[in-house]
């Protein structure tokens, strides 16, 4: 069999010549054999250095082939297969190549099977047929034997689902469909809160009620359309406690269909063959999924059981041949199937909704929704099961379905989860090559993509491509270290000249770096929420100020909120901005030259900048009058820009 080939484009003598040295002594480890070819020559895996244009306008004019990246860098935003970082080691390095070889074999079977003529697969069954009367013969002389004896049935897999118990009580619920549509209709012209409390007072009594599973799954529709909707259309709301009621009717509505579930599960030899069943699995998956996705748009942590219940749901729905049917009940319809449901919103989980802003979780969900079929799920294989976790495959997630985790990368699952029969790959590839010509192209399909939808991909990236690392190493706080954080430009500015601010807060330091901190609180600040972007103060006895901005954001179970903050260089001195021909004055902070902006600067609330406007800033009773130039940074509240200095 011929060699496979490598191609190298941009890479230094230095690298070249160290992966040449590094085939040859790979080579014993090596299930097939490699060598490197010239670019001008066909070959299996192409292998980029992006730290030369060479290799960058190459990797522009890429063709289909494998592609991997040398690297001593994380945060990879192409849609690069492998990523070999820089030192490499023999063991890694002939794993990846092994691991390749697997991915090319396959890649030509299936190109085979596709391009092999339809007469050609009618005449190998055929002489299948013919060349194996002992099977036949086989089957037939066992059968009597199979049916003579007790057939043996396999153990059902779990499904250990949350649900809650049967009330004695009669329920004060509406229990007939006409009357619960109208009463819902009648419901539906107050305000969001009054409507899903409202609600919410008559579903839980439903399902604390014994109630046949078709007729609760009618029952049960009429909320979901009527609730689940608001999760896409209000789900900016700063109202925290329309946040938590809206978080309890869906948690209701998750165990309605679990109940259901639950019952016909229990209640029946192959559940799987009930369409009820099916129907039931359906909505439960997709409430679920609501569940926690309305808990990333509020930045509450995951509901507690919920992961574990979906892995449940999608292994049983695939050991069975369920997971792609869409199926139609008399009264009921299903929309999408399991396999997208379930990859659609992996997909989003992977990406870090806390790190993401309110609507860009469900921006980036319904984005999911267009890719979520491109998503493989497989077993792992021994080479994927032995891996190291010194090369990085990019794109391989594993689901642990005995945990209530989302799926974590390849190369940070132990051995042991991987090594589990019930142990899944999640791979997001075919997924990663989308994203990048979606990036390169503005368009998916022949359709336009928003450029706001470019930068949240390109943002996401990272996530989904397993390349994400921290720019700087985190440590350990010391014991009782507190801050204040002073929230906003306003209050920032208040605190700095000494003056009362009510959104000033103390925070517990939990880590800290070169370039950041995570911090937390368990201050109620249900009137004013956090928001990522949110642009703080950081005050430290002896200490001087830090400017930062919220790049995470998490609030526990026990009502306790951390934010990761990103630090903004310069240390800020408080002035007072007014503009030409203008009575009103407003807060801003004046920032020093630095390292990464030569001159001085202006931070302020939005509005302020606007190209060669004229302002006196007034810092400790002396007038300075200045033209704004260029605007260098333009977040949702606040701006930073440059100036010149005019007298």
């Amino acid at each position: 069999m011929p060699a496979f080939r490598i191609k190298l484009y941009g890479l230094s003598d230095a690298d070249k010549t160290s992966l040449k040295s590094m085939l040859k002594l790979v080579s014993d480890l090596l299930t097939h054999q490699w060598v490197i070819v010239g670019v001008k020559s066909d070959a299996e895996l192409s292998i980029y250095s992006f730290d030369s244009e060479e290799g960058i306008a190459a990797w522009q004019q890429r063709d289909n082939t494998l592609t991997a990246l040398l690297t001593n860098k994380g945060n990879i935003t192409e849609p690069i297969d492998i990523v070999l970082k820089k030192p490499l080691r023999t063991s890694n390095f002939s794993e990846v190549l092994n691991i390749v070889e697997d991915k090319i074999t396959s890649k030509n079977q299936a190109l085979v099977a596709k391009e092999k003529r339809p007469t050609e697969q009618v005449k190998e069954v055929k002489n299948s047929a013919k060349k194996s009367p002992s099977l036949f013969a086989s089957l037939s002389s066992n059968l009597s034997k199979y049916l003579s004896k007790q057939e043996k049935v396999a153990p059902k897999p779990e499904l250990i689902l949350k649900i809650v118990e049967e009330s004695p009580i009669p329920a004060d619920s509406i229990l007939e469909i006409a009357a619960l549509k109208k009463w819902i209709e009648q419901q539906n012209n107050q305000d969001n809160h009054i409507f899903v409390s409202t609600l919410l007072s008559n579903l839980v009594p439903l399902n604390r009620t014994p109630v046949p599973s078709q007729k609760r799954l009618e029952l049960l529709e009429l909320y979901h359309n009527a609730i689940n909707n608001i999760i896409f259309t209000h789900v900016a709301t700063e109202n925290q406690q329309f946040n938590r009621t809206l978080d309890l009717a869906l948690e209701e509505l998750a165990i309605g269909y679990k109940i259901v579930v639950n019952f016909i599960f229990n209640d029946e030899s192959k559940p799987y063959s009930n369409g009820i069943f099916i129907f039931a699995v359906n909505r439960a998956v997709r409430q679920l999924i609501l569940h926690i996705l309305h808990a990333y748009t509020i930045y509450a942590v995951e509901p507690k059981h919920a992961f574990h219940e979906l892995h449940q749901l999608y292994m049983y729905a695939d050991q069975y041949k369920f997971s792609h049917k869409q199926i139609t009940l008399k009264k009921l319809k299903t929309s999408g199937n399991i396999f997208h449901f379930y990859n659609q919103f992996m997909l989003c989980a992977i990406a870090d909704p806390y790190s993401l802003a309110k609507r860009e979780v469900i921006k980036l969900f319904n984005l999911m929704d267009k890719l979520a079929d491109k998503v493989e799920i497989t077993s792992l294989t021994k080479k994927q099961i032995a891996a190291t976790s010194d090369f990085l495959m990019t794109g391989h997630f594993c689901i642990d379905p005995a945990s209530d985790k989302l799926p974590i990368a390849l190369t940070k699952t132990p051995t042991e989860i991987r090594s589990l029969a019930q142990t899944r790959l999640l791979n997001t590839q075919t997924i990663l090559h989308i994203i990048g010509d979606i990036i390169q192209h503005n368009s998916l399909d022949g359709q336009n993509i928003h450029e706001i939808d470019v930068q949240l991909l390109k943002k996401i990236l990272p996530q989904l491509n397993t390349t994400y690392e921290r720019e700087f190493h985190r440590l350990p706080a010391a014991k009782n270290r507190y801050i204040t954080v002073a929230i906003g430009i306003a209050s920032i500015h208040a605190h700095i000249c000494e003056l009362p601010s009510e959104d000033t807060v103390i925070w517990t330091v939990l880590n800290q770096g070169e370039g950041g901190l995570l911090t937390s609180s368990s201050e109620d600040r249900d009137d004013k929420p956090l928001r990522i972007g949110d642009f703080i103060g950081i005050f430290e006895p002896d200490m001087p100020i830090k400017l930062a901005e919220i790049k995470w954001l998490q609030m526990t179970r026990d009502d306790i909120t951390a934010i990761g903050l990103e630090y903004h260089l310069g240390e800020p001195t408080a002035v007072t901005c007014t503009a030409d021909n203008e009575d009103s004055s407003y807060p801003a902070l004046l920032i020093p030259e630095h390292d990464r902006i030569h001159q001085p600067t202006l931070i302020a609330e939005k509005g302020l900048f606007s190209a060669s406007r004229g302002l006196t800033i007034i810092n400790k009773d002396k007038p300075m009058t200045i033209t704004a130039d260029t605007l260098i940074e333009n977040a949702f509240n606040y701006e930073q820009f440059s100036f010149t200095i005019s007298k």
